[in-house]
């Protein structure tokens, strides 16, 4: 019986060394560039309602606020159109005439200018540039021939109030000099699902309700988006109503919440959020509505498919490269070349691994597998991968089986069983 067993021990390790000489090498215990199975942006991610929560705030940009006394940060010169005066500003009026005039006044409560040897000047809502005309107009009463200047010397501070979506909602001192979004970051950002695209600005002043795209100013820089605060400004900063028209936007640049009209079409709402870029592929959007994966070419079909609340729009880029993965030397991007084969691919990619196949191989393109003879050709974007030779699957799954065979004999060989 020991023989036996001597006999068939030997047999099975020149089973095990014959397959091994058929595989070209023992198969690593680990596997060679293996494919993850979850799916990145860039490789046909899908996002789907239930997964709102990922875009629950919009991240605002870091401002520098002053804390008083010196002076204000600001983007750079002030636009005398478009800065309003208001009480505390601080101006320097220069007049030459027969002799130099110099004076630094400041804007009332009441929001007038008291000129010295001239009067009072309602400035009250008014541009710097407005200011000067009428300055200018009030000088002539006192003056004959003469030259001034009126320039800004120090800009006021004031309160803003902000409510709504965000973390402190209150009152906060603030300048001529700042937007809406540093409002918004001194009031500690947004929270709770903001709807940044509807954003509404009442003035005091009691001329205007600015209702604002803040998304805008985010994603394209539009500063008109991002308005100027004013004296006593109330900012209303709504919360997305998830019963009403919302979709998910999914794209390099674009990603969150935004909200749709009624009976908008797909055309209409990418051109409407600036959504599309040069590097958008906008023959292949796909809109994820339940289960079902609709994928649109926006030229031909972007007028008709009418959006509804709840999809989930996919806009895929043009990527300048091909990946290459899976039982190659490199595996990873290579650069794309438009008559390139996919052997070239690979070839680029090292070639295949000591156990991967030039004829097991897949292409992955927009979420979707194809087979070779599925494939007309390599475009933007799409993953290559390639898979394991077959005589290395042969071997991976065999070698555990023998490995516990060999115990099993050695232990009746050794007379353990």
């Amino acid at each position: 019986m020991r023989k036996a067993g001597i006999l068939l021990l030997c047999a099975t390790e020149f089973f095990l060394g014959s397959v091994s000489l058929f595989a070209q090498g023992v198969v690593p215990l680990r596997f060679q560039g293996k494919v993850k199975e979850e799916r990145s942006a860039k490789l046909g991610v899908r996002v789907r309602r239930a997964e709102f929560d990922r875009f629950e705030t919009e991240e605002l940009p870091e401002a520098r606020v002053s804390t008083g006394g010196g002076g204000v940060p600001q983007e750079g010169p002030v636009d005398p159109k478009a800065y309003i005066l208001g009480p505390n500003d601080v101006l320097k009026l220069k007049v030459w005439e027969s002799e130099e005039y110099e004076h630094e006044l400041t804007v009332t409560p009441e929001g007038e200018l008291v000129i010295p040897l001239v009067g009072v000047v309602d400035l009250r809502w008014k541009s710097l540039e407005e200011a000067r005309a009428i300055v200018k107009e009030a000088l002539k009463k006192r003056f004959k021939n003469f030259t001034f200047s009126l320039t800004l010397k120090q800009l006021r501070r004031f309160k803003a109030h902000i409510t709504g979506q965000v973390e402190f909602p209150g009152a906060y001192d603030v300048t001529a000099a700042d937007r809406l979004s540093t409002l918004i970051y001194m009031a500690g950002g947004t929270a709770n699902f903001p709807d940044i695209q509807n954003i509404l600005i009442i003035r005091r002043s009691g001329t205007e309700t600015l209702s604002v795209d803040l998304s805008r100013y985010f994603r394209l820089g539009d500063t008109s988006q991002n308005p100027y605060l004013l004296d006593g400004d109330i900012v209303y900063l709504p919360r997305l109503d998830f019963r009403a028209n919302v979709v998910v936007v999914v794209g390099d640049g674009v990603t969150g919440i935004y909200t749709i009209d009624e009976n908008e079409s797909l055309d209409g709402f990418l051109k409407r959020v600036d959504a599309l870029f040069h590097t958008s592929d906008i023959s292949h959007i796909e809109v994820v509505r339940g289960d079902r994966v609709d994928t649109v070419n926006f030229i031909d079909k972007g007028g008709e498919y009418l959006l509804l609340p709840g999809d989930t729009v996919y806009i895929p880029t043009i990527s300048d490269s091909v990946y290459v993965v899976g039982f190659v030397t490199s595996p990873g991007a290579v650069p794309f070349n438009s008559g390139e084969s996919i052997e070239g691919y690979i070839a680029l990619a090292g070639g295949p691994s000591e156990d991967g196949s030039i004829s097991r191989v897949k292409v992955k393109r927009l979420g979707k597998s194809y087979s070779l003879s599925e494939i007309d050709r390599i475009r933007r974007g799409d993953v290559i991968i390639v898979g394991e030779r077959f005589s290395s699957q042969v071997v991976r799954y065999l070698t555990p089986v023998v490995q516990i065979a060999s115990l099993i004999l050695t232990g009746f060989a050794a007379g353990v069983f």
